[in-house]
Order: structure tokens, then sequence, then C-alpha cells
């Protein structure tokens, strides 16, 4: 429970740093500054946000079967079986960190190298 406010302080920061980059572009370009956000923020972030929340969920859940077993009920079950459920999860969000990773390096700049005239008013190629 030590990492709980730490874990939800990530979870507020992250939904901190998207509102603002899209508040900045949406402010700076209006509609187009809309559309520009959604093809470089909310592509990659389709499969980090949810990763996100269900780590976060994931480790709750952990620490607060560890604290219930270890510390308040002071039983001496082991925690290997929920440890590997909680290390399954984990490796499923290295997955979709990865698909969000590939999104981001692939797709992201192909769509943003489309509307970045269209939103500088600059001639189309």
């Amino acid at each position: 429970m030590v990492g709980l406010p730490l874990v939800l302080a990530l979870n507020f920061l992250k939904g901190l740093l998207i509102g603002f980059t899209v508040g900045v572009i949406v402010s700076e370009y209006s509609w187009k500054g809309l559309a520009f956000a959604l093809a470089g923020v909310v592509p990659q972030n389709l499969f980090v946000v949810p990763a996100l929340l269900a780590g976060s969920a994931a480790a709750i859940s952990f620490s607060g079967y560890l604290v219930k077993h270890r510390f308040l009920q002071k039983t001496n079950d082991s925690a290997a079986p929920f440890f590997v459920k909680y290390a399954g999860v984990g490796l499923s969000l290295v997955v979709a960190m990865f698909a969000a990773a590939l999104v981001e390096t692939y797709l992201s700049p192909v769509l943003l190298g489309r509307l970045a005239p269209w939103v500088l008013g600059l001639p189309a190629e």
C-alpha cells in the first residue's frame, strides 16, 4: 500500500499530460489542431491508457492482497499464485506498450506528415 499513492499519481499525471497536450494544440490551431491532436496523440494512447489502467488496477490489487494476507491476517499462505497472475498482467502490459510504440513509430508520423501542411496552411505537395 506504500506505492498506492504513486500509482494513482502516475495515472493522474498521464491524464494531465495528455489533456494539456491536446488543449494547447487545439487552442493554438482550433479545429485543425483538434485533427492534428487526434492524429498525433490518440493512436498510441489507445494502447497506453488502458494498459496503464490495467497495470494500476493489478498493482493496487496485488498490494492489497499482500497487506491483507501478510500484515493484517498474518497468514503463511503463499503469494506465488497471486504473483504469477500479477506477472502475467505485467507481461501483457509489455505487449500493449510495444504495440503502442509500433503505432507511435510507424503510424503517427505518416498521419502527422499528411496533416501538417493542412494545419500550417502550407500548399499541398
